[in-house]
C-alpha cells in the first residue's frame, strides 16, 4: 500500500526533530556539504552549532513515530514468514534503524536532563539518599549502536551503486559521492570500522544527516 508506505516514512522522519540542529540539513544530493565534522574530537561541530540537544516531540508526533517503528517490525515479521528472513529494502530498514536509535537516545538524554534539574532542588542529605534511575542504555552502547547503523548505511549504499554499475571495484567513497552522501559520514564509518568508535556527538549528527539523506 503506497499510502501506508508514505505515512510510515513521514512517521520515521519525525525522528529528525528529536535533535534539532540549524545546520543538520546542510548536506545535499549535490555531493557538497557545509557541515564540518572533526571525528577525532570529543565534541562534534557543524558550521553553526555543536552536537544538538534533545527536545521532545508532541505526544501525537511521538505516537506517530512509534507507530511507524511498530509497522516496520510487522513488515519484517511478514517477510520472515515468507522465508526471506526479515529482509526489507535497505533504505527502509536503515531509515527505521536510525529513527529507532535516535528515539532511544533522545529518551535517555531527556531522562538524564530531568535528573540533573531535580537534584539541585533537593537538600544534600536527601539528594544522596535519592535512588538514581538506571539508564536505559549507556553512552558506550549508544556509540556502538549508532556506529553499526552508520556502517550498514554506508556499506549498503555502496553495494547498491556497485550493483547498478555492475562493478565491484568502485570504492565506497566514490559510490557515496555519486549518491550525494556527505563524505565525512564515510570517514565516520571508516573510524568505526578500523579505529576508536566516534564520539556520541559525532554519531548523533551522522545519524541525523544519514536519516535526512535516506528520507530524500
Amino acid at each position: 500500500d503506497v499510502n501506508e508506505l508514505l505515512e510510515t516514512g513521514r512517521g520515521l522522519l519525525l525522528a529528525l526533530q528529536l535533535f534539532p540542529s540549524g545546520s543538520s540539513g546542510s548536506g545535499s544530493r549535490s555531493g557538497s556539504s557545509t557541515t564540518t565534522i572533526n571525528i577525532n574530537d570529543a565534541t562534534s561541530t557543524t558550521t553553526s552549532t555543536s552536537s544538538p540537544l534533545p527536545t521532545g516531540l508532541t505526544a501525537t508526533e511521538r505516537d506517530r513515530l512509534r507507530d511507524a517503528l511498530r509497522r516496520i517490525a510487522v513488515w519484517k515479521g511478514r517477510s520472515s514468514d515468507r522465508g526471506t528472513v526479515g529482509r526489507l529494502p535497505h533504505a527502509i530498514d536503515i531509515t527505521a534503524g536510525l529513527a529507532d536509535i535516535l528515539l532511544l537516545d533522545a529518551t535517555e538524554q531527556r531522562q538524564r536532563q530531568r535528573q540533573r534539574q531535580l537534584q539541585p532542588r533537593q537538600p544534600q542529605r536527601q539528594r544522596s539518599q535519592s535512588p538514581m534511575v538506571s539508564p536505559v542504555i549507556s553512552p558506550a552502547q549508544l556509540r556502538n549502536a549508532y556506529s553499526t547503523l552508520l556502517l550498514r548505511s554506508v556499506n549498503g549504499l555502496a553495494d547498491t551503486y556497485r550493483h547498478q554499475k555492475k562493478s565491484s571495484s568502485l570504492s565506497v567513497s566514490h559510490c557515496c559521492a555519486l549518491a550525494g552522501l556527505p563524505l565525512w559520514i564515510v570517514d565516520v564509518r571508516h573510524d568505526a570500522s578500523h579505529n576508536d568508535l566516534p564520539s556520541l556527538g559525532v554519531c548523533r549528527i551522522g545519524a541525523l544527516e544519514s536519516l535526512r539523506f535516506w528520507g530524500e
